[in-house]
Order: C-alpha cells, then sequence, then structure tokens
C-alpha cells in the first residue's frame, strides 16, 4: 500500500508565485501535496493552529506577517513542521537569522525548479525517516506495555516486599513501570480478594489491574506474595485520602466482576486487612515482621545489612563505570556469600534489587525479561547465571539516543500538555503517549532536562491554577481543590502550604489587602 503524500502549506503574498508554485512544481514527484496557498504569515499562523502539515514554503518578506515571523512561531511552539524559505539576494542575512528558528532550508528568487526538486526531495527522505521512527517507537510502546504488565505482576511485588529501599529509590522503582507517586505520603492498603471457581488467580489479578488502570491511573495494585486464593494485593494510590483509596477499592472490585461475571460467571468477594497513611510505612513494618519471622538477631541483621550496602555501592558504580568485569566478579561473591546459607530467596531479592536499580534494565525490553526470569528462578545456580547473562546485555544494549535539539522539543511538548490541561488528569503514561516515549525514559529524560520529577512539575502547575483561582474568583476552597485535581482538602491544604507558605485562606486574604 502506497504512502500518504506529506502535506506542504504554501504561504506567499505574490499571487504569481503563490500559483506558479501550486500549478508548475510537480509535487508529487517527490513526495507531497498541496494541503492549501495562503497569501500572509498572519493566514499561515491560524491554518497551523487548527491543521496539520509536515512542510511550510513561505516567502520571507509578506506585507504583515513575515516567514521569519512565521518560521518563529513555529520554533517556539515546537510544532512537527519544517520551514523552507524563499528569499531574493538581498535578504540574505534575513535567511541565515531565520536558521536560528530551525528553517530547514531556503531559496533564492528567481527559484530554480532543479532546486525545489533537489530540496523537498531531501526533506521527503528525512520525513521518511521519522515516520519510520514513530512507528518503531509505536512498536516499542506496545511491547513496553506488556513488560509493564509483566512486572507489576511479578518483579516491582518482590523488589518492594524484600529489598531495604530508601524513598527514592521506591519512587524510581514505581517511574519504571509509569506511575509517579510520593512513597512518604501515598497512602496504601492490604486486601484479600476471594472467589468461587477454579480460575487461576494471575488471571484475577490482571482483570482488576486493567480495571483499576482503565478508570484512575493514580491507583496501583500489585500482589503481596504467591498467587493464591485468597489472592493478597497491595493497592497504592497518589494524592488520595485512605477513606478515598478505599472507595476506588470498592469500585474497581465491582467492575471487575462485572467483566469476569460475564465471561466466567465470577463474583469477587474483598475483605480490608491493613491500612497505612504510607507506602514507606507499610514496607519497613512488613520488612520488620519478615526479620522477625525469620528469628534475625538484630546485631547479625545490622553487619548483614552494612555488608551488602557496601557491595551494592561498589557493584552499581563499576557497572555505571562500565567495569563489567569487576561487576561478574563481585556478582560472583554476592552469590557465593548468599549460597552458604543454602537461600535461593535471599539471593534472588538482591539481584533483583541490583539489576533493577540500573537504569539501561529497565529501558530494554529483552533485559527485563531477564528481570522477570530472576523472579521465578529457584536455584542458585540458575540466579547467578541469568545475573551474568544480563550484564552481558548490558554491554551490548543500545540505550535510546535522542539529540538534544530533539530532547528539547518532547520537553517543551510535554510542559505544554501539562499546562494546557492545568496539571489536572494529566499522567506520565499520557504525556508518553504524547512523545512516544516510555514512561521511565520520559521520567528520566524530563528530571535531567528540567531538574525537577515529572509528577513535581505537574504539582507546581496545579498549585499555581489554586493560586490564581484564589487570587482571581470567589471559589469556594473546596471547589478550587476539587477543580485542580484534589478530591481530598485537607490533602490540597497540606500541598499549598508547603507551596505557598501559607493556607489557601490566609493567601486569599493577603491578595485581598
Amino acid at each position: 500500500m502506497a504512502e500518504a503524500p506529506y502535506r506542504l502549506l504554501i504561504v506567499d503574498d505574490d499571487r504569481e508565485v503563490r500559483e506558479g508554485l501550486v500549478q508548475i512544481v510537480d509535487w508529487g514527484r517527490v513526495g507531497f501535496r498541496v494541503a492549501d496557498a495562503l497569501a500572509d504569515g498572519r493566514e499561515g499562523i491560524a491554518y497551523l493552529d487548527r491543521q496539520e502539515v509536515e512542510v511550510v514554503l513561505s516567502d520571507i518578506r509578506m506585507n504583515f506577517v513575515s516567514g521569519l515571523e512565521l518560521a518563529k512561531h513555529v520554533h517556539e511552539r515546537a510544532l512537527p513542521v519544517k520551514v523552507v524559505l524563499i528569499s531574493g539576494y538581498q535578504e540574505f542575512g534575513l535567511a541565515k537569522e531565520a536558521l536560528r528558528y530551525g528553517v530547514k532550508d531556503y531559496l533564492l528568487k528567481p527559484t530554480d525548479l532543479d532546486e525545489v526538486y533537489d530540496v523537498f526531495a531531501a526533506i521527503r527522505q528525512q520525513l521518511d525517516q521519522e515516520r519510520s521512527e514513530v512507528r518503531r517507537r509505536a512498536r516499542d510502546k506496545q511491547r513496553w506495555q506488556q513488560t509493564m504488565d509483566d512486572l507489576k505482576l511479578y518483579y516491582l511485588p518482590h523488589v518492594l516486599h524484600a529489598a531495604q529501599l530508601e524513598s527514592e529509590e521506591i519512587r524510581r522503582q514505581f517511574e519504571t513501570i509509569g506511575v509517579s507517586l510520593d512513597p512518604d505520603s501515598a497512602c496504601c492498603s492490604r486486601i484479600a480478594v476471594e472467589w468461587d471457581g477454579p480460575q487461576p488467580p494471575e488471571a484475577v489479578l490482571r482483570a482488576l489491574q486493567r480495571s483499576a488502570a482503565d478508570d484512575d491511573e493514580s491507583l496501583t495494585l500489585l500482589p503481596c506474595g504467591e498467587l493464591t486464593q485468597p489472592l493478597r494485593l497491595l493497592a497504592v494510590s497518589a494524592g488520595s485520602s485512605q477513606a478515598q483509596l478505599e472507595a476506588a477499592l470498592r469500585d474497581r472490585i465491582a467492575h471487575a466482576t462485572s467483566k469476569l461475571q460475564g465471561v466466567f460467571g465470577l463474583t469477587l468477594r474483598s475483605r480490608l486487612e491493613e491500612a497505612h497513611e504510607s507506602l514507606v510505612h507499610y514496607l519497613r513494618r512488613r520488612q520488620a515482621e519478615q526479620a522477625a519471622d525469620r528469628g534475625e538477631p538484630q546485631g547479625a541483621a545490622d553487619e548483614a545489612i552494612t555488608r551488602w550496602a557496601r557491595d551494592k555501592r561498589q557493584w552499581l558504580a563499576d557497572v555505571g563505570a562500565g567495569h563489567l568485569a569487576p561487576a561478574r566478579r563481585l556478582l560472583r561473591d554476592i552469590a557465593e556469600f548468599d549460597q552458604t546459607g543454602a537461600s535461593a530467596s535471599a539471593l534472588r531479592s538482591k539481584l533483583i534489587e541490583l539489576f533493577g536499580s540500573v537504569e539501561a534494565v529497565a529501558e530494554a525490553d529483552r533485559i527485563s525479561d531477564g528481570l522477570l526470569r530472576l523472579c521465578r528462578s529457584e536455584a542458585p545456580a540458575e540466579l547467578l547465571e541469568i545475573g551474568l547473562q544480563l550484564l552481558d546485555q548490558l554491554e551490548t544494549a543500545d540505550a535510546p539516543v535522542e539529540s538534544a535539539e530533539r530532547e528539547r522539543s518532547v520537553i517543551t511538548q510535554v510542559k505544554r500538555f501539562i499546562q494546557e490541561r492545568g496539571g489536572v488528569d494529566v499522567s506520565l503514561s499520557d504525556a508518553a503517549d504524547l512523545v512516544y516515549l516510555s514512561p521511565v525514559y520520559l521520567s528520566r529524560l524530563f528530571k535531567r532536562e528540567t531538574g525537577r520529577s515529572f509528577s513535581d512539575y505537574v504539582t507546581e502547575i496545579r498549585l499555581e491554577q489554586a493560586a490564581r483561582l484564589l487570587r482571581e474568583t470567589n471559589l469556594k476552597i473546596y471547589a478550587i481543590s476539587e477543580q485542580t485535581g484534589y478530591r481530598d482538602v485537607r490533602h490540597f491544604y497540606k500541598l499549598f502550604k508547603s507551596y505557598a507558605g501559607c493556607s489557601p485562606s490566609e493567601y486569599r486574604e493577603r491578595r485581598a489587602r
């Protein structure tokens, strides 16, 4: 099936030139079609605000809005449009200035037809490459989503419950599956789900997870321990109160039941077992209980933790510097130390924690399969073999490569996406979809380019919107809280006070003076 031609917008205030470009040039020969021909840059800007084209061909000088201003408009808004300018010899200085706005090329008057074909043939080649890249990203995103489903099922629950992680590392682990949250404030609950019938727990879990993801991306469901009946789940929610989390859980279980009932005749029953004010609080308590169950003396546990922290730092430093030979040796030492206790579980937890801390692992789908194999393996020798294979794959993995210009464009698009929505109903996954990137890669790119995490920036935009509403409207504070995406007014008060240094009511009073 033939590819659709690329769309071209022609802008020139000289009617004869404009019509000549439309009628004389065989645009189909170089893979283009003329979407429209306009008489001024002002019309061109209005057109680009409502229509999509791949290329604009514009005169550099026009009566009202010049081609230079049109190029500036495209550049400042990071529109996915290439601009070619037509200029006279005396306007060569302007053409050079236009290069600052990312103008792709320029044609000199009088225009040579062969030059037009050469310029647009080169642009078509670049557009073909970009089109292929977009499709590749879409395929990668689909594979990524499949991997994320498996990571939620196997990897993340294991590393959270088995590893000693700091808050920032817990945050990063959740970003691996495209979820932005603050583990120190995200409340969580543990529930038990039961049903009558032979359906496997994994099928029920996937139905519940998809139900949560379809309607509420702030709610994440993870299994606790083995997949058996009753199925124990950890529900984590960012930006909700405990009461709201429990209400959302009831709603999601009812939703999943309606789906399972229609297909399998299943009815789910659930009960709340634990509720915690924060994910960190839950994990610390769970880890303390596990240590007590193992009967570990406090001194021995402290010594083991100190040794492990030292080994982990050294291993991550070696891998980060590309020194994979010493990383392999240390991996063997860790495995040998843990095998003395004949504990595959302890070794598995450590290897998962190590490789889960390496950014390249989360980005490469084929390497993430190794993480899943780690989660499933029960044999110490096999665990070590998988770990060494992961190191071999890291050595040859192709990390995503983005040009500086592309990275800036991506972040500009994402920030505009957040700002246009006032930060409300904006998720990392939505933003990643917009720019055809995986959530974890976008999260790190955003942090590197802006110095802030994605979730922190969204919160800032929401609170800026709240401050504006407090200044400019008479809306009740609870209404402003809801309008800016905070269903829990107490949580909104806490965030706003941290942002503005005072409560919402005090902020309004001060601005009214």
